[in-house]
């Protein structure tokens, strides 16, 4: 593997990428094989042909078919090989094909003090137009040295020699020395070669040759190539020759390098920088126009090219050699001026670099990159190295520890700048490359060994090659500049006109969908909006309002430790309670009115998250605005609005713009023309937070989503590293859940992801039972598409009968909407321009509906009429918006075709449109759009007569006196009774630590516990402990309904409870507790209010009052903990940077 962008390695000294396009221009080092292989070279002779005797006419030089060159007659080798690239020939027949093809240059001569080193590997494409370009020159090498670098050598110990002549007389126009025989051929010689870099490879082609005797002393001068790199010029070789005569101290010779087609440059030569650093003073791709063609000393040049002294190339590269192939010139050219040698650039010879693995065309291992251009392989970590073991090996070893420190602080820096510009792989390159460097530590001893022994002048001798920082900093002034310019599109000003019109347009539809969204979802709780706006919570059978402060919240959601069963236990923290930490700081911390923004403003931004997504799809302003719509009817239909499901509500919001944040990613949407679609890492770390809300709203989704971008690994065709930074905020966040999953995988602890912190009950979303002599109209209608969930969904008709006919008739409508999204998505598999779509789209249904029969399998709960199973809203609200998806997909691209000019004469002189109009694509676009309409209409309707009145929203002022509540405020472990007494002397009671029963109590992990020792697994400690817990407050208040009782405040009090807190709603059975808890010794009537009344205990050590709280405060403060914390804030922090959209003039992508 030696054939890579040796002079482009150069590139690598800076510390910062510049990249151009596209700003993966990476890669990996070049592990090439090492020694000689002592297997018999091949070789293919080739005498030029006589000198003409007509003259030529233009353009005779053009490559002639084999049947029209002269006689070829050649002898097969005994036995062929099979190279171990995808090519079928191998590369004797390679070179034995292209010199067939070519025709030589009839003036051309030959010079035998000149042998030419061709380094190949797997990869053979670039060979033949290299070797034609050789072959062609004026003055032609006697030798032509082929080093086979490719990895399979066995079959080609025993290959012979392979003989191709052209008959003809020998042209010399070489002056010869007295007794120098006469070349009459060029001679093309292929040796397998093992080596690791691009130097090694022609060490070792050139001492086999040498002890073969192909080649003689006789060879003073060596020209050296990648496989990709060529001659432009039929004079090439001759320049640089006439430049050793006139240079005759001159070590190494370089040349102008260009791009493979000679229309722009890449470097002319390098000089020595500031910082132990070279710098070429050349923009990568500025047009050639003569600019650099006065330059002539230098202090390094691309060896790839190169013509150089063979002695000198023989005793400065002898030994191990400790820079890979990105790194050999700048270390080959410095030992030689450090040494006394003289590099000199001919600007007049250029040499075409395709510089394949350096833009990632070709990988590490020298194989060809089949779709290379479009995604290449990265090549910035090889980059790295190199310039650090420059840098290294350039200063004293005594430097090298502050240097080290001074590297690593520099790539911090670097680290968050490559960040922002939304470069991941660099910037992860430059933060671990100080690291790295420690495993090359003896890599770099040896360079700096190397360096210092063939040292003998200073730099300071040598100011002619050196340049000054403001040079450097014009340099990179330039290179920005035409960074700028490159990665920006040139657009017309009428496109530009056409791009606003379009822009405004879009605009003004999603403004009034969002109106029509806001007005949906505030239809569905219209009545609780006055109160909402005067300060009171919302709360449902489902929904537990909050009282909690934020610092109470984000210990509860960071804590392996829970308040949901008894007086607390060890289990995993809630997931959902992230993110209320994250919404609680648009309410300035104020926990209690999260419910209420995300209740009335989730509609309006789930129907943007959908809008962005339905924007993947088409462009179609009707389409995108009408489902839209009909996902925020979904949203109605299904509860969320009118029960306050908050998790699904948030999912409503964060899922599709996840979705459509990874297609932008990946490069798979719709843009108006004439942009085009650009592939975006900014996009890509948006979906990784989108999703990390997603599954932390439903950790069950992890399961389908998974499963997704597994297939989307698949279907996708490109850019696919995209995905692998997608999983991982998720992965970090839920981290304390998967790891408790699975440690108590074997009690049943995998059932808590499908949980969520609503408290389930036999009629909300989050669990479901089939209820007695009824069945729910959504069951039957799930049963009628052929789900039967055996009554999983109840939702009893609010303002009449389940099994009246106006029932039944939203029941099919809904039934009827749903079959038609079916056949749309199945549509959408048979249209080709959105096949990889709606295969992303159907794997999204079927991994949805799977989980939706799995989770509706699943015990979550128990309650008096059976099993509570966990819900399968999650997964159906997936599923259905694939459905959506492929329905937006059959309306096409909905694009508006720019055409600058609108209007052209005809041939007969009539003026016409020279805009294509569809009318059958408008008329489906339409067709959809209604049919969408008529969605979102019967589902919201359906939605808001849905939810039974007792499920449903309402607001409460309802929470603790003022003084409970400060009592509570002044230390964490104080707590209060809250009981409740129903008729029948039946009591419920809640602990109380803030001044409502909290949400941040509701705990997916201790639920999974409870359960599981229900169903017969064994107890673990902490939940005998918390039913002994609860069997000593019902004991206590047992006592205390029947009369007053001492021992029962007595043993209230041992348990760390600070007073009682009595409702009452129940009537006569309240006061008859309050009488008798009055009646008890230690306790104290402190307040009494229309909703309760407020008893405290008295004891003598007031500050001392509370709860046990030592197991908590050990489990926040373990090391895992805060590793976990500082890991995931790393993490957020590090997405976020990439997340944010960067307003730079300089920026690398279109985010």
């Amino acid at each position: 593997m030696t054939d890579s962008a040796e002079d482009d390695d150069l590139k690598a000294q800076i510390p910062e990428p510049t990249g151009r396009g596209n700003s993966a221009r990476t890669g990996q080092n070049l592990p090439i094989p090492g020694e000689t292989n002592k297997a018999h070279p091949s070789s293919l002779s080739l005498p030029l042909p006589p000198p003409p005797e007509p003259p030529r006419e233009p353009g005779s030089r053009q490559q002639k078919a084999a049947s029209d060159s002269p006689l070829l007659q050649s002898s097969q080798p005994s036995s062929e090989y099979k190279d171990s690239s995808d090519h079928k020939e191998t590369i004797t027949s390679l070179v034995s094909q292209t010199i067939a093809t070519i025709s030589t240059n009839p003036e051309s001569s030959i010079n035998g003090t000149v042998a030419a080193v061709i380094t190949v590997e797997d990869d053979h494409r670039f060979l033949p137009q290299t070797l034609e370009a050789i072959l062609g020159q004026t003055v032609l090498p006697a030798n032509i040295l082929i080093a086979d670098c490719s990895h399979d050598h066995s079959s080609r110990s025993n290959s012979q020699q392979i003989r191709v002549e052209k008959a003809g007389d020998q042209v010399q126009t070489e002056e010869k020395k007295p007794g120098e025989k006469e070349e009459k051929s060029v001679t093309v010689w292929v040796i397998p070669v093992k080596a690791r870099s691009f130097t090694a490879a022609v060490n070792g082609a050139l001492n086999s040759a040498r002890e073969d005797g192909i080649i003689s002393n006789r060879v003073s001068s060596l020209a050296v190539f990648h496989d990709d790199s060529r001659p432009l010029d039929e004079r090439y070789l001759e320049l640089l020759l006439e430049a050793r005569r006139n240079n005759p101290h001159a070590t190494v010779i370089g040349t102008k390098q260009m791009d493979w087609e000679a229309s722009s440059l890449h470097n002319v030569g390098y000089y020595a920088a500031p910082g132990h650093r070279i710098a070429s003073l050349v923009v990568d791709g500025e047009e050639d126009q003569e600019q650099y063609d006065s330059r002539g000393d230098v202090f390094a040049v691309s060896l790839s090219g190169a013509l150089i002294d063979t002695q000198e190339w023989l005793s400065i590269s002898d030994g191990t050699y400790s820079f890979s192939t990105f790194g050999q010139s700048r270390d080959f050219c410095r030992r030689v001026c450090l040494s006394g040698g003289r590099v000199i650039v001919v600007p007049q010879a250029r040499t075409g670099h395709r510089r394949a693995r350096l833009e990632g065309v070709r990988t590490a291992k020298g194989q060809a990159v089949q779709d290379g251009v479009k995604n290449p392989i990265p090549s910035y970590g090889a980059q790295v190295r190199a310039r650090d073991t420059y840098y290294y090996s350039d200063i004293p070893v005594v430097r090298w520890l502050p240097s080290w420190i001074l590297r690593f602080l520099l790539s911090l820096f670097l680290f968050a700048r490559l960040l922002g510009r939304k470069q991941v792989y660099p910037a992860g390159v430059e933060l671990s490359a100080p690291w790295r460097n420690l495993g090359h530590l003896f890599t770099m001893i040896s360079a700096r060994m190397r360096v210092t022994s063939q040292s003998t002048i200073s730099m300071r001798k040598l100011p002619l090659l050196t340049v000054t920082r403001q040079q450097v900093s014009a340099w990179k002034e330039r290179v920005k500049a035409a960074d700028n310019q490159e990665n920006k599109a040139l657009v017309s000003t009428l496109a530009k006109a056409h791009l606003r019109s379009r822009m405004a347009v879009r605009y003004g539809w999603a403004l009034v969908m969002v109106l029509l969204a806001f007005a949906l979802g505030l239809a569905v709780n219209i009545n609780l909006l006055r109160p909402a706006l005067t300060g009171s919570v919302l709360q449902s059978a489902s929904l537990i309002p909050s009282g909690a402060s934020w610092s109470q919240l984000f210990q509860a959601a960071t804590t392996n430790w829970s308040y949901g069963a008894g007086l607390g236990l060890h289990a995993a923290p809630a997931p959902f309670l992230l993110v209320l930490v994250l919404l609680s700081v648009l309410t300035a911390g104020h926990v209690a009115y999260v419910p209420t923004i995300v209740i009335f403003l989730s509609a309006p931004c789930a129907a943007l998250a959908f809008w962005a997504l339905a924007g993947i799809a088409t462009r179609s302003n009707a389409v995108r605005v009408t489902s839209s719509l009909a996902w925020v009817g979904l949203g109605i239909l299904s509860g969320f609005y009118a029960n306050g499901n908050l998790p699904m509500l948030i999912l409503t919001v964060f899922l599709p713009a996840g979705l459509a944040f990874t297609f932008k990613a990946l490069g798979m949407y719709r843009t108006e023309e004439p942009e085009v679609p650009v592939p975006s890492a900014q996009s890509a770390a948006c979906a990784a937070l989108c999703f990390m809300i997603v599954a932390l709203c439903q950790p069950q989704l992890i399961l389908a989503l998974g499963l997704a971008f597994v297939a989307f690994f698949f279907i996708v065709k490109a850019h696919r590293s995209y995905l692998f930074l997608i999983p991982v905020p998720t992965i970090a966040v839920l981290a304390p859940t998967i790891i408790n999953s699975i440690r108590y995988s074997n009690k049943g602890a995998l059932r808590q992801l499908f949980m969520d912190s609503m408290v389930v009950t036999s009629q909300s979303a989050s669990g479901s039972v089939t209820p007695v002599g009824s069945e729910s109209v959504i069951s039957r209608m799930v049963r009628l598409l052929g789900l039967d969930f055996s009554g999983r969904l109840p939702f009893p008709i609010r303002d009449f009968s389940s099994d009246g006919p106006l029932a039944l008739l939203f029941s099919y409508l809904v039934a009827a909407c749903l079959i038609l999204m079916g056949i749309f998505a199945v549509v959408s598999l048979l249209m080709p321009i959105t096949l990889r779509l709606s295969r992303a789209a159907w794997v999204l249904i079927v991994s949805g509906a799977a989980l939706s029969v799995i989770s509706s399998r699943i015990t979550v709960s128990l309650s008096p009429t059976g099993c509570v199973y966990g819900s399968p809203l999650p997964g159906m609200t997936l599923c259905f918006l694939g459905l959506l998806m492929g329905m937006s997909m059959v309306a096409g691209r909905g694009v508006k075709v720019f055409t600058p000019l609108t209007r052209r004469v005809g041939s007969s002189g009539q003026m016409e449109n020279t805009l294509s109009r569809h009318p059958l694509a408008s008329a489906g676009r339409g067709l959809i759009a209604a049919l969408l309409v008529v969605f979102s209409v019967v589902w919201s309707v359906f939605g808001y007569l849905l939810p039974s009145a007792s499920g449903r929203l309402s607001a409460s002022d309802s929470q603790l006196p003022l003084v409970a509540q400060e009592y509570l405020q002044a230390n964490s472990s104080r707590r209060i009774l809250a009981v409740q007494v129903s008729s029948g002397q039946k009591a419920t009671y809640a602990v109380m630590r803030s001044s409502r029963g909290d949400i941040i109590d509701v705990n997916p992990s201790a639920q999974s516990q409870e359960i599981a020792a229900l169903a017969g697994h064994k107890a673990s400690k902490a939940i005998v402990s918390a039913r002994q817990t609860d069997k000593k407050i019902a004991h206590s208040l047992a006592l205390l309904m029947g009369s007053s009782s001492s021992r029962a405040i007595a043993n209230l009090v041992d348990l760390g409870f600070g007073g009682i807190y009595v409702l009452s709603d129940s009537g006569q059975e309240a006061s008859s507790l309050v009488t008798h808890i009055v009646a008890s010794d230690n306790t104290q009537n402190v307040i009494e209010t229309g909703k309760g009344t407020y008893l405290r205990f008295i004891v003598e050590d007031i500050a001392a009052q509370g709860i046990n709280q030592t197991s908590e405060k050990y489990y926040s403060h373990t090391v895992s903990r805060y590793i976990w914390l500082v890991l995931l804030a790393l993490i957020l922090i590090i997405y976020c940077v990439v997340a944010f959209p960067r307003r730079s003039r300089y920026s690398l992508e279109q985010a």
